[in-house]
């Protein structure tokens, strides 16, 4: 039979097979190949439409090996988000294994789909049809109208008619989605809502979001936000933080701040804004608060002590005014920190370096594009002897020996960010070597890094998850060998 288009090189061996039934068969005993071929295929619609009883045969497939546990939930996830994209194709012969009761109905559903789309589901279905080997589950503490939303969802990806639904019905399906941990759902009713939102209600939808932990809501309300309002830019960090920058410190700025200033995690002031007395009363009337970006700020201030002393990160970047004096002043004030970031300062010199004792907590350090020496290095490690993250991106002047010093006396880091610096093979294998939990290293425009150095970073870098080699010299076959090494690293390696 005819193949789909693109298939990779490594499933040549199908070709030699002179029936469907024999090619299932060989997919059938190589799950990796499987989903590789099915992606393959629904990619090619116009073949996948003319060969309709095979692809029922895929998903059969699939869906039996998930439904006896010998699928892994990757390459389930991998079948389900696939099945979404290309529904309109495949929806004819996506196989009903599983009957959910809703109510007074029995409606017919894809086990693998169901357990795919909320890990809650997926313990359901464990439960009450995978462990007994019955084919009917009961889904309680729901609506009716959720119940078939969701399995709507669950098999297409979309709900059809939501978007003729009334905004407060939207809400209510996002809300239970969200109580069944149906992200992908949540994700869709969010787009839905969005067209909802407008200046009288986008604050307030997003204090909600923000409580309830609607995150993609809330990140609907930010998009909506920052394009209506030039005063004021909020900052999408992650689910528990809400973080908002003053582009000025006028009237709608401060009306803003007062909606969301008992949520607020994260405050950002630039430019001369720390001189005005509404930057102290920002500071005062932040409960919720745990970071200040006062980067690029022109002056040093009094007002800088209104900065409250149980912060857990401050950023001092590109400050004019950042002495050594204005700099201990600061850190006996804020001195239960965990992070500090202090890049683009390069007025500091090594007398600065000890005051970093101070901070008994400090976990994380940026002081990249500094000027940094060896010495100063070695007193960075003597005052922070516990940090779990370290910048010294464009720090030109630190050697191979300061960083392998470094290494022995940080053996806690995780990430290390040695961009654009003269860096060589010796000093990242010391880390890979001596930092046992290191997970992320950063090498962008290290023009020293070889081959050798990064593929030995690897074997020794057992924890290691993020490598970035962006223009560096290293080769297709080094990078070949680094995959071979670690199939769940993650490469960054654009010329």
């Amino acid at each position: 039979m005819d193949l789909p288009i693109l298939l990779p090189h490594h499933l040549d061996y199908i070709k030699g097979s002179s029936s469907a039934e024999d090619i299932l068969l060989l997919l059938n005993n190589n799950p990796a190949d499987l989903i590789v071929f099915f992606e393959k295929a629904c990619s090619d619609e116009a073949w996948a439409m003319a060969n309709t009883s095979f692809m029922r045969g895929l998903l059969e497939l699939l869906t039996n090996d998930f439904f006896a546990g010998i699928l892994d939930i990757e390459i389930a996830n991998r079948a389900k988000n696939c099945i979404h994209e290309h529904y309109k194709v495949l929806y004819k012969q996506i196989p009903k294994d599983v009957s959910v009761v809703v109510g007074e109905k029995l409606l017919a559903a894809n086990s693998m789909l169901l357990g795919t789309n909320s890990s809650l589901l997926l313990d359901i279905l464990r439960r009450e049809c995978i462990e007994t080997g019955k084919k009917t589950l009961t889904l309680r503490s729901s609506s009716e109208v959720f119940l078939e939303a969701a399995l709507e969802y669950i098999h297409s990806g979309r709900i059809k008619e939501l978007w003729k639904k009334d905004q407060y019905l939207v809400l209510k399906v996002l809300k239970e989605a969200a109580n069944w941990e149906m992200d992908g759902m949540v994700s869709f009713c969010a787009s839905v809502f969005s067209r909802y939102l407008h200046k009288g209600n986008a604050l307030r939808f997003l204090k909600i979001s923000h409580e309830e932990g609607w995150y993609a809501l809330k990140l609907a309300c930010i998009d909506y936000i920052n394009k209506m309002k030039k005063e004021v830019i909020f900052h999408n960090i992650d689910n528990n933080s809400l973080s908002l920058e003053f582009v000025n410190l006028r009237d709608e700025a401060l009306d803003v701040f007062e909606d969301i200033k008992k949520d607020v995690t994260h405050l950002s002031f630039h430019g001369e804004l720390s001189d005005d007395p509404s930057f102290s009363y920002a500071l005062k009337n932040s409960p919720s608060l745990v970071e200040v970006d006062i980067s690029q700020t022109q002056h040093y201030s009094d007002r800088l002590f209104d900065i409250p002393i149980h912060i857990k990160s401050l950023n001092l970047s590109m400050c004019p005014w950042l002495t050594t004096a204005n700099l201990a002043k600061i850190l006996f004030h804020c001195s239960n920190l965990h992070t500090l970031l202090i890049s683009s300062n390069t007025q500091l010199d090594y007398s600065c370096w000890p005051l970093l004792a101070h901070l008994k907590q400090l976990e994380n350090l940026d002081v990249g594009k500094c000027n940094i020496f060896g010495d100063d290095l070695e007193l960075i490690s003597k005052a922070s002897v516990d940090l779990k993250s370290l910048s010294l991106q464009r720090c030109v002047d630190i050697t191979d020996e300061s960083v392998i010093e470094l290494a022995r006396n940080q053996s806690y880091l995780e990430e290390v960010n040695l961009s654009k610096t003269n860096v060589g093979d010796s000093a990242i294998i010391e880390l890979a070597y001596q930092c046992r939990q290191l997970r992320k290293l950063h090498l962008s425009r290290c023009a020293s890094v070889t081959d050798f150095g990064v593929i030995e970073v690897v074997k020794k870098g057992l924890n290691l998850r993020f490598l970035d080699i962006t223009q560096t010299d290293i080769s297709k076959g080094a990078i070949e060998e680094i995959y071979k090494l670690n199939k769940s690293i993650v490469l960054s390696q654009s010329q």
